[in-house]
């Protein structure tokens, strides 16, 4: 990890021994106020010594084909939909000199071009069913400062970590639910069909009726009773 203000080393080693056949482990940028983007090199090959560039993200600016709506009471924006190509979807903190807090009802219905979606600290109202069908989304990022939505893993919670709001569509293989959790909410994990274990905690208390529908865990459970860990769902 190298820091982008100046490119010292942060972490991790400079120099990497790599042995005929294998991999060398890509460094990782971290820069104040900007998303790193990966470099202008691939490494999946490496012959000789090799300069890359480092790609950056400004999220003060956001992602072209983004739809808003503004809220003529309060002056404020909602994201309404996505018609644009990038796999990663920055939500700007402010459109046309006016916040955006809000991401509106199926927003992203049924998009299968974005990938990952940043979302900044201005967001404190998620409208009704934005992400279902968006089959690639694997991961909603939520800024650190952020009042009222936190992310972990890529996973959408509410800013305490105790509610797991939302499971993006395109993540697949196992998702850890973490300690703290205490409620999923109503058709957090629907569609992912891609999530073939999921890890629940002990604090897990409530899980409503929709939660799993069309999930790849619940099809390969036994019939009968389904447990999800100390909960039968």
């Amino acid at each position: 990890t190298f820091d982008g203000a100046g490119g010292q080393l942060v972490s991790g080693e400079e120099v990497q021994s790599v042995h005929h056949g294998e991999s060398a482990v890509a460094p990782v940028y971290a820069r104040k106020d900007y998303l790193f983007d990966g470099f202008d090199v691939a490494f999946d090959v490496v012959t000789a010594d090799l300069y890359v560039t480092a790609r950056w993200i400004d999220p003060s600016q956001g992602t072209d084909g983004l739809d808003y709506t503004l809220d003529p009471f309060t002056y404020t924006y909602q994201v309404s939909g996505y018609w644009g190509s990038a796999s990663t979807v920055i939500v700007p903190a402010t459109h046309n000199g006016h916040p955006v807090t809000r991401i509106g009802n199926g927003a992203f219905l049924n998009n299968t071009t974005i990938r990952i979606l940043e979302l900044p600290a201005g967001i404190t109202s998620i409208g009704v069913d934005p992400f279902l069908g968006a089959t690639h989304l694997e991961e909603i990022n939520v800024a650190f400062e952020n009042p009222s939505y936190a992310s972990i893993d890529g996973v959408l919670y509410d800013a305490t970590e105790t509610f797991l709001i939302r499971c993006p569509q395109g993540m697949t293989g196992t998702v850890t639910i973490p300690d703290g959790v205490v409620k999923l909410a109503d058709r957090a994990f629907v569609e992912c069909r891609g999530v073939t274990d999921i890890t629940f905690p002990d604090t897990l208390v409530e899980i409503p009726a929709n939660t799993f529908y069309h999930t790849a865990w619940l099809d390969a459970q036994p019939d009968g009773i389904v447990y999800a860990g100390k909960v039968a769902y």
